[in-house]
């Protein structure tokens, strides 16, 4: 979506795609790094990626005493969810309801949050 301000009009329709999908996209199809940091002899601390998975994997790595689920909600209901769509099949939906979500902002006549461009500095240019 980008980074800037959202008008109020915009509000609900971008809250309903992140739980709808955005939200969905990342806790069950996304791998993310999780990092382990280290301590170097004279203090310095680095962090080291080497486990990419997604947020579910990760969680049903931890040990039992460690998850923290709501009431109601099982390892098994969230693996089905998981399961509805492949990561690739799941991604597509997602973009198309995005390409709804400016539809439907733009023919509301409020216009539609645009990402904001970033200028992409060229091959060598210093910062």
């Amino acid at each position: 979506m980008g980074y800037g301000w959202l008008s109020p009009e915009h509000a609900g329709l971008v809250n309903d795609f992140y739980r709808e999908w955005l939200n969905p996209y990342r806790n069950f199809h996304r791998p993310c790094g999780f990092a382990t940091t280290t301590t170097a002899a004279d203090g310095r601390r680095r962090k080291v990626y080497k486990v990419y998975q997604t947020p579910l994997e990760s969680l049903k790595s931890l040990s039992r005493g460690k998850r923290k689920l709501n009431k109601g909600v099982t390892l098994e209901s969230l693996d089905r969810t998981a399961r509805t769509m492949s990561d690739t099949e799941f991604a597509a939906k997602m973009q198309e309801a995005k390409r709804t979500l400016f539809r439907l902002c733009e023919s509301a006549g409020l216009g539609h949050p645009a990402p904001v461009e970033r200028a992409v500095p060229e091959a060598g240019a210093r910062p």
